[in-house]
């Protein structure tokens, strides 16, 4: 049985989409301002003092935020309420593989207990219910869910610069919003 559609109901999720696209976005900009911070404040000695190890906890908090967030958003932009010509133009310009790989990071940092072990030891058997580890290490075979950093000429990324680009997650979010402002 399908529930007819409000007005209520389409404002609240074009306002959804509205507020999880900042939410992301700042989420985004936190994490790269965190990692340009460790960047510039590299211990020199190879050992992290206090505030260095802080940060580096900080920052790997924005970066499960950003993942959180994605996916929170990624939820937003495909509700139903959302007219279908948005929700059709938006389904356009989305990557699905670049969604799949936020699910899967995402889930694979939150049962981290469960899935580390998979890629410190590459000898281990996965079982069949870590569904999201064989597809990353399928996928990404040289990839750490753990790592995440800089690259001059590529930008920030998690996981790998060729697996998370976060200039693509932010063009990604320029499409939705400038699809969401057009009338």
């Amino acid at each position: 049985m399908s529930r007819t559609i409000s007005e209520l109901d389409v404002r609240t999720a074009l306002a959804d989409v509205e507020h999880r696209t900042w939410i992301l976005r700042k989420s985004i900009w936190d994490y790269i301002k965190l990692t340009s911070n460790q960047i510039q404040n590299l211990p020199v000695n190879g050992e992290y003092n206090l505030d260095q190890k802080r940060l580096n906890s900080e920052t790997d908090r924005e970066l499960e935020n950003i993942l959180l967030n994605a996916k929170q958003w990624y939820k937003a932009i495909s509700r139903t309420a959302i007219p279908r010509d948005k929700r059709k133009a938006i389904k356009a310009v989305l990557d699905t593989d670049l969604q799949q790989t936020i699910e899967c990071l995402r889930d694979m940092r939150e049962h981290w207990e469960q899935t580390r072990r998979y890629f410190e030891n590459s000898e281990l058997q996965i079982p069949e219910a870590q569904t999201n580890v064989r597809w990353f290490k399928q996928k990404y075979p040289n990839a750490n869910p753990w790592s995440s950093g800089m690259s001059v000429g590529i930008g920030y990324y998690i996981a790998g610069p060729e697996v998370l680009n976060l200039h693509n997650l932010l063009v990604e979010a320029d499409r939705v919003d400038s699809i969401m402002q057009s009338s």
